[in-house]
């Protein structure tokens, strides 16, 4: 029997491929709880998705995806980066949020990271939302997002974004 505490993240999700080739549903099951379970840095999660695609199991993605989305330090600058890099729409929008809803002005690291595009976008939605205190309807955060950022939501939704099956998120 395997040591569960001497297993790196890596390890166990190597278990976890191998379980799931071999169609092995309770060793698979009993992976992912024990995965789920690992402490580890936010960055060793970033860089589980960074794995090329030939070599990703959907099911790690998925909890890298579960795992940095319950992380309440994950920023919102770096949610629209790995976002966009990644093509998950829900991070997106959660980015997009966090900023438009922060008091703070952009860091100029934090532009020159987003680019001036999305900035400029980012300052059209707080200044539609916050002009009137976000109620009128005809600025309600969906209708200025969709109008903002759209074209970005629809090539997200058009790659297929792994369900999460590792519970809700």
């Amino acid at each position: 029997m395997l040591a569960k505490e001497t297993l790196s993240l890596k390890e166990w999700i190597s278990v976890l491929k191998l379980a799931t080739m071999w169609q092995m549903d309770n060793v698979v099951k009993k992976v992912k709880q024990k995965i789920e379970t690992i402490d580890v840095k936010k960055e060793v999660w970033m860089d589980m998705l960074d794995v090329p695609d030939q070599y990703w199991l959907p099911d790690a993605r998925a909890l890298a995806i579960k795992q940095l989305s319950n992380d309440r330090k994950f920023r919102g600058v770096d949610k629209i980066l790995l976002a966009k890099k990644h093509k998950i729409e829900s991070w997106l929008r959660d980015g997009i949020r966090q900023l438009v809803y922060r008091k703070e002005h952009f860091e100029d690291e934090e532009a020159d990271q987003l680019g001036w595009k999305t900035v400029n976008k980012l300052y059209r939605v707080r200044e539609a939302c916050h002009a009137n205190g976000f109620r009128d309807p005809r600025t309600d955060i969906n209708i200025v997002l969709e109008r903002e950022f759209g074209a970005e939501f629809m090539e997200m939704k058009a790659s297929t974004e792994t369900q999460i099956d590792f519970g809700s998120a």
